[in-house]
């Protein structure tokens, strides 16, 4: 068994959960926070309690809906067999298709194709931004983008993805130039985020004081201080001091914040809240400038501060200028019934699986991508048993299975 059980957060798959009963009841607190927290009267209503659930599981580039990349299923990656299947044109983005053994391919040509181990299985819709895939038990398969439900939100930045837990969704809003760092690609960073409650069309801004700015593509929907509650992480930079990983409260309080990197121009890539810790501790995982150095650092809810409790560097998860922030993830994927953070070598040549223990942190496997890898890493599961994807430069889909 994995060594801490999973919380539904943590493990949710389903796109909602019931999602009238949710209790998302925000902790009080201080106002110790710079954000601003405006609630919209519920006159402005975006859905109702008949259309605020459904029981579809969900495929994505950042694993599951919440936009956490934790993964359940176990996977010995060294041991396990892997498969190249050529494709027609550069990937971009995969993700499992439905609850088969396949895969849906995005292309750099802008068309799209599912494969399984064997080949190409036929041509499949392309959409514009990550694909979704949402299925049902039925096999009953519907693609499309994280981008489609924008028009829910007021200002969205033109490339936030909608993450979602329970009947909450969530996005980045009001682009501004004020940090031109253009790490992905543009000068556009959010300067609030915007959550919607579907059942009761509650809509709650959290603001975003000047100069910062929200540094990203979205909020991260995790349990970080293990309350029960949900709370939204981000990762919030200026041109002083750089970037800092900031979890907030719902109400839109400040719950905890990492120390800056203390540069600007330097940049944080959040990846996970997830048991990694190792006793099975909750830790929040990102990679701290992942174009110069890649540090992967592992940090702890502590009162007001999430503290830096182990770090190892020379990897990455992020190609400068591209907004796909999907190159690395949490699963069991070496064998040992514990979670490992799965990242790129520098040279995005080969997957690592990062482990914590005791002393500090060991490489528990490493598998070469054959060519440099371009896409998000996919994971599908499958009885519990993974499987892992990622494209390559050589316009070919690796698996491993």
């Amino acid at each position: 068994m994995i060594r801490n059980v999973f919380s539904s957060t943590l493990l949710a798959l389903l796109v909602t959960v019931s999602a009238c009963s949710y209790d998302a009841e925000p902790k009080s607190a201080s106002s110790t926070s710079e954000a601003t927290n405006n609630t919209n009267s519920t006159d402005q209503t975006v859905a109702g309690p008949d259309n605020c659930s459904d029981s579809r599981m969900s495929s994505r580039t950042d694993v599951v809906s919440s936009g956490n990349r934790l993964s359940s299923g176990s996977l010995d990656l060294e041991a396990a067999t892997s498969v190249d299947v050529v494709l027609p044109s550069e990937p971009v983005w995969v993700v499992p298709y439905g609850n088969s053994q396949s895969w849906y391919v995005a292309l750099a040509s802008g068309e799209a194709v599912v494969v399984d181990d064997e080949g190409i299985v036929g041509p499949a819709q392309a959409v514009v931004g990550p694909p979704e895939i949402f299925f049902d038990e039925a096999g009953q398969v519907e693609v499309r983008s994280v981008f489609d439900q924008h028009n829910l939100f007021d200002n969205p930045l033109p490339d936030t993805t909608v993450v979602q837990e329970g009947p909450l969704l969530a996005a980045l809003v009001d682009p501004t130039d004020r940090y031109d760092h253009d790490v992905l690609g543009d000068p556009l960073e959010a300067a609030a985020m915007q959550v919607i409650d579907t059942c009761s069309g509650e809509k709650t801004k959290i603001e975003i004081a000047a100069p910062d700015v929200i540094e990203g593509v979205s909020p991260m929907f995790a349990d970080v201080d293990s309350d029960g509650v949900v709370d939204v992480l981000v990762t919030v930079s200026n041109a002083s001091v750089g970037a800092k990983l900031v979890a907030y409260r719902l109400d839109g309080s400040v719950l905890a914040e990492s120390e800056p990197i203390g540069q600007g121009n330097r940049w944080r890539n959040q990846l996970a809240v997830a048991p990694v810790g190792p006793a099975g501790e909750l830790e929040i995982i990102d990679v701290r400038v992942p174009h110069i150095g890649g540090v992967v650092e592992f940090f702890r809810f502590d009162n007001s501060t999430l503290t830096l409790e182990a770090s190892t560097q020379e990897y990455t998860s992020h190609v400068i200028g591209t907004r796909n922030l999907d190159m690395a993830l949490v699963a069991d994927v070496a064998g040992g019934d514990e979670l490992e953070v799965v990242v790129l070598s520098q040279n995005r040549q080969h997957l690592v699986a990062l482990r914590r223990t005791d002393e500090d942190i060991e490489i528990a496997a490493e598998v070469e991508a054959d060519g440099t890898s371009v896409t998000n890493i996919a994971i599908q599961n499958n009885s519990n048993k993974a499987a892992l994807a990622v494209g390559t430069d050589k316009n070919t889909l690796r698996i491993w299975q």
